[in-house]
């Protein structure tokens, strides 16, 4: 029988809640046509609580002109800079010539981070927020945190699933580069930042080397009309037609050296984006595990399957600076997820993950 979902007006509480969105502060909400029923019911939520709040809707075009953007529109720039809290949710988009993650997605951070604490949800829609929350929040932040002090303990670990995944994996938690990061979806203080859905653990590795095999999602994906209007199909074509990722230490660093995959349309999508955006993107800047153990299954949309309990995922291009990984640069940071896995400290051979559930002692 399927989990019965909370309402979206509870859902944006419990979002204004994680936020920690406080009586009197300004609130800027960024969205745009995809996600503006959300919007709306969250710039209520945030007024209930006596906050300034206002929701910027950037498809408006006759204010801030057609997308995709080729750089921020000044005035979202501007309010994002003054406001104590943003919440950021907009559609990806990415064509041949305008990619908005580094002209636009990518500049929103720095500025709310400036000043303020930071949430955004690329890709977010209704069910994936309601999904997400109607869970017990309480039970799924206090096991994340009870499992984020086991991984900060890991020295290596091998990462494996039925499907031929094979990739050992060093880490190293005492070095400010490749930090852990305990996302529970909560951001408290000036500074924070996170993906407000609870929840995963997240590092730079120290290194990886080895074959990760995706047959979940592989992120840039998404963006294609086709998966857009129809997540599922994406699930289904990765688990008849993985992608075959081949990873090695190049001259000290982690990068993807090949790609194999039985789809030829995808084989190129993913070469070009892996090989061809710049000379860092086929660089390992993530390790992560979705800790959110009551979400049932995969919906084929990144945001929340990456979050779902065991689901493992790497990502390429640039790293995230809560976890020290922003030590370069790159402008692409592409997710690419496994289902299955199995995690083992190589330092004591525990197993951590049993073919996708934790085995915390």
């Amino acid at each position: 029988m399927a989990k019965k979902l909370l309402s979206l007006e509870n859902c944006t509480n419990q979002l204004v809640k994680c936020m920690n969105i406080r009586e009197d502060e300004n609130f800027a909400i960024v969205g745009d046509n995809s996600t503006a029923s959300i919007m709306t019911a969250l710039e209520a939520s945030a007024k209930a609580l006596g906050a300034n709040t206002q929701f910027y809707n950037v498809s408006d075009e006759s204010r801030y002109g057609p997308r995709p953007f080729t750089d921020i529109p000044r005035e979202i720039a501007d309010v994002i800079e003054a406001a104590a809290v943003t919440f950021f949710a907009v559609e990806k988009i990415a064509t041949d010539e305008v990619d908005e993650l580094p002209t636009f997605r990518k500049k929103v951070s720095p500025l709310a981070k400036k000043n303020g604490r930071y949430g955004f949800l690329p890709g977010l829609n209704e069910k994936v927020l309601r999904t997400a929350f109607s869970v017990d929040y309480d039970n799924v932040r206090d096991f994340t945190k009870r499992a984020g002090e086991r991984f900060k303990k890991l020295k290596s670990a091998v990462v494996s699933t039925e499907k031929g995944t094979y990739a050992e994996i060093e880490f190293d938690n005492t070095d400010e580069r490749f930090h852990w990061m305990v996302s529970t979806g909560e951001i408290k203080e000036p500074g924070d930042y996170a993906n407000t859905i609870p929840a995963y653990l997240t590092t730079h590795p120290a290194g990886i080397s080895g074959t990760w095999i995706v047959d979940a999602i592989y992120q840039p994906l998404t963006t294609q009309h086709k998966y857009k209007t129809d997540p599922k199909a994406l699930l289904a074509e990765l688990e008849k037609h993985p992608v075959t990722l081949r990873i090695e230490d190049v001259n000290g660093i982690s990068r993807i050296t090949d790609v194999q995959c039985a789809n030829p349309e995808i084989l190129a999508f993913a070469r070009k984006k892996i090989f061809e955006t710049d000379e860092n993107s086929n660089r390992i800047g993530e390790f992560a595990v979705g800790t959110n153990t009551e979400i049932e299954g995969l919906s084929g949309v990144n945001i929340l399957d990456e979050c779902v309990g065991g689901i493992a995922r790497i990502g390429h291009g640039s790293g995230y600076s809560a976890t020290g990984g922003n030590y370069y640069k790159s402008n692409i940071h592409a997710d690419a997820l496994v289902k299955g896995a199995t995690l083992m400290d190589l330092g004591n051979e525990e197993i951590l993950l049993l073919n996708e559930k934790f085995n915390l002692r």
